[in-house]
């Protein structure tokens, strides 16, 4: 009778053991699962941010809101074309004068005094040359 009892003491230990080993591996799989899970989407969310991030510092320049007509501005923003109607900056200067301030959503500056008219300013374009400057005794040889 001894064997009878150990061997079904055997057969209730080894049940026991395989439920809790059941348990304890499915409770396992879901903690990993979500482990991966969190890992997975975070650095999914890393690489928009960085995309973004790319993208935004490669194609948007920062809006620009104030515009001086003087000798280092190189163009004339959308805002000040829209504003005026001129599209070159020498017809602006010729228009308003040179060194005149154009602000986003405030009134145009003064039209300078004895400025070209809005309807002029197709042919303030027109440059004309110089005539060359001779100077005496430029052109003579020397024996």
């Amino acid at each position: 009778m001894p064997r009878r009892v150990l061997s079904n003491v055997q057969d209730v230990i080894e049940q026991a053991a395989a439920s809790v080993v059941a348990r304890t591996v499915s409770r396992i799989q879901r903690v990993i699962q979500l482990e991966v899970a969190e890992r997975v989407s975070a650095e999914v969310a890393k690489r928009r941010r960085s995309e973004k991030q790319a993208r935004a510092g490669r194609s948007q320049s920062p809006e620009m809101t104030r515009w001086v007509a003087d000798r280092r501005a190189r163009r004339v923003p959308k805002f000040v074309i829209e504003a005026t109607g001129l599209d070159t900056k020498k017809k602006i200067v010729a228009k308003y004068g040179n060194d005149s301030e154009f602000v986003k959503g405030k009134p145009l500056p003064a039209v300078k005094a004895g400025g070209i008219a809005a309807s002029q300013t197709k042919t303030a374009g027109v440059v004309r040359a110089k005539p060359p400057i001779i100077r005496r005794g430029a052109g003579r040889k020397v024996a």
